[in-house]
């Protein structure tokens, strides 16, 4: 493309300075530069009686040169005229086919983030992060734990058995499960509450549920690693070659300014962060011991970066940004877009937020 900018500027170049020769030949104004230079230069006035008794004497000369000069002054309006106007049409294509691979390069990314899944708990994200933290502390406790008990029941004497195991035995906390518990309990329905009147039942009940919401946060948060890891094979550089194919005569700085800050590095900054984190998360499956509290943390700064909410829905932000400016790319190309490629953020709704419907009947009969 940018071969094509350059013949277009230099076409143009040329023939304006060929329609400028060409006239002030053909018009003969070149004898008004005596008036103009009379007017502005002190030393010209000295010479001027002297130039003019030359030209005289030698008007056949001139009046050749002056044959001379039209001819090759038309031939070259000519010739970069026409040079001109077929560049052009080279350029308008390229510039329109590099706008529109640039549109089908950020689309491509686009689909791999529209296959992310997200990872949205009933309860705050910090309560159940501790909790899937604390079990899988819990358990390599346990598996240590379970390893001394073998070293040391090969001691004769039970009381020093114990005191070493008790030396070296790792602990095992519940901290953060009677906090998701009381948290359970405190937005569980009236109605259910006063089923579970004794505290047996109560805590029967409690530990069904608490087990029921590891298992599915669990099971989604592996789900959303897995998501992320199929970012192992996406590359960016064909979105890099078709960013540096843009080159446009007008506004070249500006246009490419503004896909490079708000399309081009959104894009590629929002992949190789994903990429920081795709070792860690093929670890935990690999069985490398990562602790879940820790890949918590890191899920849920990546769909930070990616969603939105509102008090009733989440929504995938990142992709609605991106969305919009790809439209962005189609009015570049085109100079106008339908109205019905303008995205609209109703449309990437992810998931409704819990007791929304409650929620918006309340406020419906307050209206």
């Amino acid at each position: 493309m940018t071969s094509k900018k350059s013949t277009v500027i230099i076409s143009a170049i040329l023939t304006i300075v060929g329609i400028i020769m060409f006239t002030i030949l053909q018009f003969n104004l070149y004898k008004y530069v005596n008036l103009i230079v009379n007017g502005v230069v002190d030393f010209y006035l000295k010479y001027s009686h002297e130039l003019q008794i030359w030209a005289s004497n030698n008007s056949e000369l001139l009046s050749q040169w002056d044959g001379y000069g039209k001819t090759i002054s038309s031939g070259l309006f000519t010739s970069a005229f026409v040079t001109f106007l077929i560049a052009r049409g080279d350029y308008l294509y390229e510039r329109r086919k590099s706008l529109e691979n640039m549109y089908l390069e950020s689309e491509e990314l686009q689909r791999a983030f529209m296959k992310i899944k997200y990872i949205f708990p009933d309860e705050p994200e910090k309560l159940v992060r501790d909790l899937l933290g604390e079990i899988d502390g819990n358990e390599c406790s346990e598996k240590t734990n379970q390893y001394f008990r073998e070293q040391f029941k090969n001691i004769e004497d039970p009381k020093e058995a114990k005191e070493m195991y008790d030396a070296y035995c790792l602990p095992i906390s519940h901290k953060a499960e009677i906090k998701f518990k009381e948290y359970l309990w405190e937005h569980t329905e009236d109605n259910l509450k006063k089923i579970f009147t004794d505290s047996k039942d109560k805590e029967e009940y409690l530990d069904k549920e608490c087990k029921k919401k590891i298992e599915k946060y669990a099971q989604e948060l592996d789900d959303v690693m897995k998501s992320y890891i199929a970012f192992k094979d996406i590359r960016t550089k064909e979105i890099t070659a078709a960013y540096g194919n843009l080159d446009f005569v007008f506004a070249n700085k500006s246009i490419r300014q503004h896909i490079f800050k708000n399309l081009y590095e959104k894009q590629t900054k929002q992949v190789n962060k994903i990429k920081k984190r795709i070792y860690y998360f093929e670890s935990h499956f690999e069985g490398n011991g990562v602790n879940k509290a820790m890949l918590f943390d890191w899920v849920w700064e990546l769909q930070s970066s990616l969603v939105s909410e509102d008090k009733n829905a989440y929504y995938r932000q990142y992709q609605y940004d991106v969305d919009s400016e790809i439209v962005q790319v189609l009015v570049y190309a085109y100079g106008k877009v339908n109205p019905e490629e303008i995205p609209k953020k109703e449309h990437y709704l992810i998931t409704t937020k819990p007791d929304w419907f409650k929620r918006m009947m309340q406020e419906q009969g307050e209206k």
